[in-house]
């Protein structure tokens, strides 16, 4: 198979209706090769597929898909290693972000902050809930667990915005590097002289066979961090309250009520509308999907939204269904790459979806329900919501 079907192409950051539009050839082809810009690549489809490709990291190699492009413009990260070696440099980045230690973030960090942010929007009665809230929240909470301070909260915004464009603006990223690199080196340096209880003071420390990160690694991590802890959680967040708000109002009353409930919400969720729309993979040997000859050394997105929309696993794939059990979704992926952050970023929706909720009465949308850009990240642009001001 080697005709590219132009109808999408994967670098339109405009692009609406993904997974809609991926229907189709998950249904007749399972994978299909789509136009990356002024390329073209392949895009696995089907659930079955998609998860088998999440495991079999010797088959399908996340480290050998983005070493090539990270490691130049962010330095090395643990993106860019497979096996015992992304084991290693894993396990020293993430004990502060196991299960385990999300309640301990929610009384001291994730609830004042989310009520903070609502106090200034508040008594107006109507707010762009991406521009005042969502945008903000995953950002301050990134930063308070790295000790820095508020009022660099936008540098690092725009730093992170600036890494994030590297195949668009590739000086960009590297000044934003650079000027990033020389604002951390004396945190990094000062944690390791005299750690806290900060995030950086816990990765800087953390040894595991007799390794720690050097400067460069700890530099590469925490350029990662941001992009990959702050934009993809308040794109989340933005979907989750755009579902939340499309539902009757006796959703809106069990969600208020049950932490529990609200986690089924945040789970179906990121398998609804989920933000990452395509994990790169290499092929490391000749395969064959959905009866499709692959060689090696070529580039494979794993369309996550189609996989989670595939109507051989989810039963009314395209209904945002509270009760949906289970939501066997692959929003975080699985296997060895399990995203890293993923028990953070359902704390915080949690702690925000339960603060607006009780916060900001007869919460409702302002207008028609918003546009869901994007295929790399996913996620509206906009969120214009009105309520009865306090």
């Amino acid at each position: 198979m080697t005709d590219v079907d132009d109808n999408i192409d994967y670098n339109d950051p405009n692009l609406t209706g993904y997974w809609q539009k991926l229907a189709p050839l998950r249904e007749e082809l399972g994978v299909a090769r789509l136009r990356f810009g002024d390329t073209a690549g392949w895009v696995l489809l089907r659930y079955a597929e998609v998860s088998m490709a999440f495991r079999e990291d010797t088959r399908f190699s996340k480290g050998a898909a983005l070493k090539p492009i990270t490691f130049p413009m962010m330095g090395p990260n643990i993106q860019g290693y497979d096996g015992h070696e992304h084991t290693v440099h894993r396990s020293l980045v993430s004990p502060a972000f196991r299960r385990t230690m999300i309640p301990r973030y929610v009384e001291p960090l994730l609830n004042p902050l989310a009520e903070e942010l609502v106090d200034e929007i508040a008594p107006v009665g109507e707010a762009d809930l991406m521009t005042t809230f969502a945008k903000h929240y995953p950002m301050r909470v990134i930063t308070e667990l790295l000790g820095i301070p508020r009022e660099d909260e936008n540098r690092m915004a725009a730093w992170a915005k600036a890494m994030l464009n590297m195949v668009a603006d590739p000086e960009g990223t590297n000044r934003a590097n650079a000027e990033f690199t020389e604002y951390v080196a004396p945190l990094v340096e000062e944690r390791r002289a005299r750690p806290g209880d900060d995030l950086v003071s816990a990765i800087v420390n953390e040894e595991v066979e007799g390794h720690r990160l050097d400067d460069d690694h700890v530099f590469g991590f925490l350029r990662l961090l941001f992009p990959a802890g702050v934009d993809t959680t308040w794109l989340t967040l933005g979907s989750l309250m755009t579902a939340v708000l499309l539902q009757p109002d006796d959703i809106r009353g069990r969600l208020l009520e049950s932490e529990e409930e609200r986690s089924w919400a945040i789970e179906e969720t990121v398998r609804w509308e989920g933000t990452t729309g395509g994990e790169p993979r290499l092929t490391m040997e000749d395969v064959v999907l959905c009866g499709r000859e692959i060689p090696a050394g070529e580039l494979l997105r794993l369309a996550v939204p189609s996989a989670n929309h595939d109507p051989r696993v989810f039963s009314n794939p395209d209904r945002w269904d509270l009760d949906r059990r289970p939501t066997n979704h692959l929003a975080f992926g699985i296997g060895r790459h399990f995203c890293l952050g993923a028990f953070l970023a359902r704390g915080e929706m949690n702690v925000a979806l339960e603060v607006l909720l009780r916060r900001l009465p007869n919460l409702r949308l302002s207008g028609k329900q918003p546009e869901i850009y994007g295929v790399v990240l996913r996620g509206p642009r906009s969120l214009p919501m009105q309520w009865d001001a306090t």
